[in-house]
């Protein structure tokens, strides 16, 4: 549900979907929180943003850079497998902590170490705002003076891994030290727990729907039909014998989990509920490559996800619960983008909801994400305006193909600019090479370029079913105003009149009712989707579909 983040530090992006490179936010970020409000280096597009990172459009920061956004999340269902297999055994010692990221952000950490019957230090660490639990760590050492671990990502160069070093303190009880990665060193704080006390501060989610539910819940998996690929995910359906509308749920940038899960939310778990028990079936599905889907994530651009979401439409309507005539989309930052590409494409789309979604390029909405970002952090306007120039520059080079050497040059006047504003972070780990080539790397990565070249305006221009499209108006990820404008302009441009266009007050990018809007709230307020945001999405599809059962 981020985009993914608006700066490229790669960060705790290392913690991130343990071996997966988290973008930074784009429409949907949500990505994972941290940096996404500080003022980047490079953006990355919405998801997202959501989601956040919400997601992402879509969503999500680096992982540990920058919110995400965002990111990410729920990627890392096959890489905790492993790790539970090889954690620590023994009398484990519990530390939590936190890392601080460029911005002011902390991310927090839980690390159990334990002393084998060899001698050998073993551990395993928890990241809970990235969906991270129990990673095996490499290279642990221990003493009554100092701790060392290492979190190594698969794929990854050493120099991406996250390598902790912390001296305790006199009475063993709290340590501090460092994170360094990717040239960054990030200040680390830890104090001794126990397994109650972390259960005890684990953050609230009073929405979280548990059983027993008034409908019916099936895990499903279909085939995507070019490249053979399963995709997997969750049916829920009123438990009767009727025909019901359907939607499929579009998830945001960033490798994403049907629940579009990001810092102890699930946003699509939440929705599923709500609509399910207002008589909708929903789909909800695993991003390729994520939980129970296969295939190539990391080569997907934002049209290849699309055929992913048509598939997914087309398997929803042969269901036995479904109207097929009355079968729509719900997409989420990146997925709001998605829902107008394949409802361009498939004539039999009923309806479009984007929450979160664009009505530009990345190209054009990654400076506004920064500038609004920028001016949260309390940067001034002259040194907001002085870098947006720089951003745009580098954005522009990569949306157009430019040669490598010539988008590492302008993303090094960008980094040259902003790094005296980061705080934490030395002017001489920005600059470095490491961190140039990474920043790069994320300029030129296959989705985000497709993220900054397509535009969005085109195929909401084709789409014929009604829609809904709805912001928020603390959405620092994809501005509401901006972009609602150009969606209903381009779907009447395009002869459709059936257009709705709601911003609704006090939300952010993942639909929570926010103080601010900064990435840095979406960990913590307890609110998963606002009751406003959920009644309006339940009413309009009822009024468009020929009504729904009420709740039961």
């Amino acid at each position: 549900m981020r985009l993914r983040a608006t700066v490229v530090l790669p960060l705790v992006l290392v913690l991130a979907a343990c071996g997966k490179s988290a973008p930074a936010p784009a429409p949907d970020a949500a990505a994972p929180p941290p940096t996404e409000t500080q003022a980047p280096p490079t953006s990355a597009p919405p998801e997202a943003a959501a989601d956040a990172a919400p997601s992402e459009s879509p969503e999500d920061a680096g992982a540990a850079t920058t919110a995400a956004a965002d990111e990410d999340a729920a990627a890392t269902a096959a890489a905790n497998e492993d790790a539970t297999a090889a954690a620590p055994k023994g009398d484990a010692m519990l530390w939590a902590g936190a890392v601080t990221a460029p911005g002011g952000m902390e991310l927090g950490i839980e690390v159990a170490l334990a002393k084998n019957a060899d001698g050998a230090w073993s551990g395993t660490i928890s990241i809970p705002m990235q969906n991270v639990k129990d990673h095996v760590l490499d290279g642990v050492a221990a003493d009554d003076h100092a701790l060392a671990f290492t979190l190594k990502l698969p794929g990854m160069p050493e120099a991406a891994w996250a390598k902790f070093t912390a001296t305790l303190a006199e009475d063993g009880k709290t340590a501090a030290g460092t994170l360094h990665q990717g040239g960054l060193d990030l200040p680390l704080k830890l104090e001794r727990t126990t397994a109650e006390a972390l259960a005890a501060s684990a953050p609230k989610r009073p929405q979280m729907p548990a059983p027993p539910f008034p409908y019916t819940v099936r895990e499903v998996s279909f085939k995507h039909p070019t490249t053979g690929a399963t995709l997997a995910g969750t049916i829920t359906a009123p438990a009767d014998d009727a025909k019901h509308a359907a939607a499929v749920l579009i998830t945001g940038s960033g490798l994403q989990d049907r629940d579009e899960t990001i810092f102890g939310h699930k946003p699509f778990l939440v929705l599923a509920d709500w609509l399910t028990r207002h008589g909708v079936v929903v789909l909800r599905v695993d991003d390729r490559g994520v939980g129970g889907s296969t295939g190539d994530a990391e080569s997907a651009t934002v049209l290849d996800n699309a055929t992913d979401v048509e598939a997914a439409f087309r398997f929803l309507r042969e269901q036995p619960e479904v109207d097929p005539a009355k079968v729509g989309l719900i997409g989420h930052s990146e997925g709001g983008i998605i829902a107008p590409v394949v409802a361009s494409r498939v004539p039999e789309v009923a309806f479009v909801v984007a929450l979160a979604g664009t009505g530009m390029t990345g190209e054009e909405l990654i400076p506004l994400q920064y500038a609004l970002m920028a001016k949260a952090e309390g940067v001034a306007d002259t040194a907001v305006a002085a870098t947006l120039a720089l951003e745009k520059a580098a954005i522009a080079a990569a949306a157009k193909g430019e040669p490598r050497d010539v988008v590492k040059t302008a993303v090094k006047a960008l980094v040259a600019a902003q790094s005296p504003e980061i705080a934490g972070v030395s002017k001489e780990e920005l600059e470095s090479d490491a961190f140039l080539e990474r920043a790069v790397d994320q300029l030129l990565g296959v989705w985000f370029l497709s993220f900054l070249r397509l535009d969005p305006k085109a195929y909401w221009k084709q789409v014929k079913c009604p829609v809904l499209a709805v912001g928020g108006s603390l959405d620092m990820q994809v501005p509401a105003e901006e972009n609602l404008a150009l969606i209903a302009a381009a779907v009447k441009e395009g002869g459709n009149e059936d257009v709705t266009t709601m911003t609704l007050p006090s939300l952010n990018h993942l639909f929570q009712t926010a103080t601010t809007g900064g990435l840095s709230e979406y960990a913590t307020i307890e609110e998963t989707f606002a009751p406003t945001a959920l009644e309006l999405l339940s009413t309009w599809i009822a009024g468009k579909t020929g009504g729904a059962a009420p709740e039961k």
